[in-house]
């Protein structure tokens, strides 16, 4: 049963915040909360007194009382570091920022970089989407190995001029192969 504020008010040191785990939460501004050391039928409705708190069950918090019940006033452990932004988040740095985990997903409706320059190493580098589109002035790409395309029907279409070069050339076709030019040299 979760008692009401007015119940819970007198309980606790008027000064000195309790350390709480959260139980459940009613909403984005109250949670319910069960001391540290209280038995678990011991629940309290807190309300969260901290810009930005992204609150979420087994999160340990700090309660202190007020006149009116019972205000969630700071966080421990993992949910300092979580943060919600109403519209925008911004994150800046004088010099560099670094962002370091095992793992780290960006998720979003649209996802955009921009910068002067941009770098990306890794030992693989996967790309799954319904639509790729590439659009630059000049492209270059270096395989020291293989450089291989796969595609159900491929189009290559050059405004200029087209020039393959090769050590050796084979082409092959399962049906008719069709060379079309005002002139087709051989040799």
């Amino acid at each position: 049963m979760i008692r009401p504020r007015s119940e819970c008010a007198h309980e606790v040191q008027p000064v000195m915040p309790r350390r709480a785990e959260v139980v459940s939460v009613l909403d984005d501004d109250t949670v319910v909360v069960r001391w540290h050391d209280a038995p678990v039928e011991a629940l309290y409705r807190a309300e969260i007194a901290i810009v930005d708190y992204v609150a979420h069950p087994e999160d340990w918090v700090l309660v202190t009382p007020g006149t009116d019940g019972l205000y969630v006033v700071g966080v421990l452990g993992a949910a300092r570091r979580r943060a919600r932004a109403a519209r925008v988040l911004t994150l800046e740095a004088k010099e560099r920022l670094v962002l370091s985990a095992p793992e780290i997903q960006l998720r979003g409706r649209t996802v955009e970089t921009n910068a002067e320059s941009a770098t990306l190493r890794a030992s693989s580098v996967e790309v799954d989407a319904d639509s790729l589109v590439e659009r630059v002035r000049a492209s270059h790409r270096y395989a020291e190995d293989l450089a291989e395309q796969r595609a159900a029907r491929a189009r290559v279409v050059v405004d200029a001029g087209f020039d393959v070069s090769a050590g050796r050339v084979s082409l092959s076709a399962e049906d008719d192969a069709v060379l079309d030019g005002a002139r087709v040299l051989l040799g």
